[in-house]
């Protein structure tokens, strides 16, 4: 049984579930990319660099079958994390996430 105080960390991960699990759906139903952020690289060494912030880029449908296939993969990842974390809550019926297909 998850104890009370875990339960706004409970609801956030099913939040997140809920968020991961449509952009499978929308992904194995021809759904586009239509936006990706990238984070600067970790610093070196200890060093943090100076002055870079995380790039956004929109994207233009349609997308690479294999960006759209690392997506997917990635986003699987994402929800059996989730899972696991929920279990790791005591939350004893985690939403079961259905493997994603590849185009």
């Amino acid at each position: 049984m998850t104890a009370y105080s875990d339960i706004p960390a409970a609801n956030a991960l099913y939040q997140e579930q809920q968020q991961v699990q449509a952009a499978i759906d929308y992904l194995n139903n021809e759904g586009a990319i239509v936006w990706m952020s990238i984070s600067p690289p970790p610093p070196v060494a200890g060093i943090s660099p100076m002055n870079q912030m995380t790039v956004s880029i929109a994207l233009s449908p349609p997308n690479p079958a294999a960006l759209v296939d690392q997506a997917l993969v990635a986003l699987q990842a994402r929800a059996d994390a989730i899972n696991q974390e929920l279990l790791a809550l005591d939350v004893t019926d985690p939403p079961v996430t259905p493997p994603s297909h590849f185009r």
